[in-house]
């Protein structure tokens, strides 16, 4: 047969016709299944969860079926223990339900640092490196020495600590400084 005569066969005719009911079809039924499965044009609008601690916020999302999934815990003695410090998707936003929802709380424990080497530095130096390694300066305790502004021990809570030992993170340290002077009479700040 040559193409002129199959482009006037019905039987070619019937089997495009064909072909193209049977593609229209299915993509009918895949975009309804699709509706379906994918819940379009529902959606709830996410809760502000932040500042909230992690057993109200479960007993709320318990009636919502959202999942929630602990991402992250973050150190912050300022902020009660177990409350939400951030969330995805944010509040305000509208998802869909069984929606993930991922979140970052306070931690229980506090986070240990090691104590850095204070010795032999300035009061100034010190208070720095304190503070940089998540430390708070107590009290600046004077003793007599030759040299003026350089600590010569670090205490906590009264003790003697040394350099690498794991402290809580926000302890407070105090510093022996040394003062020159022929003063026996140790001054506090």
């Amino acid at each position: 047969m040559k193409i002129p005569e199959i482009l006037k066969s019905k039987t070619l005719w019937k089997h495009v016709a064909l072909i193209i009911g049977l593609t229209t079809l299915l993509i009918i039924l895949a975009s309804w299944f699709l509706n379906i499965y994918t819940r379009h044009g529902e959606s709830v609008v996410m809760p502000k969860l932040i500042g909230k601690s992690l057993e109200t916020v479960k007993s709320e999302l318990s009636s919502t079926k959202f999942e929630l999934i602990i991402r992250d815990s973050v150190f912050d003695n300022k902020a009660p223990k177990h409350s939400i410090v951030s969330q995805d998707p944010i509040a305000g936003s509208k998802v869909k339900e069984r929606r993930k929802i991922y979140v970052t709380i306070v931690s229980m424990g506090t986070k240990k640092a090691p104590l850095p080497d204070l010795t032999d530095i300035s009061l100034r130096q010190a208070t720095q490196l304190l503070e940089s390694n998540g430390f708070v300066v107590g009290q600046v305790v004077y003793e007599p020495s030759e040299f003026d502004n350089i600590i010569l021990e670090q205490r906590f809570k009264g003790r003697k600590v040394s350099e690498g030992e794991l402290l809580e993170q926000g302890s407070s340290i105090t510093l022996v400084v040394g003062k020159s002077g022929s003063s026996d009479d140790s001054q506090e700040q």
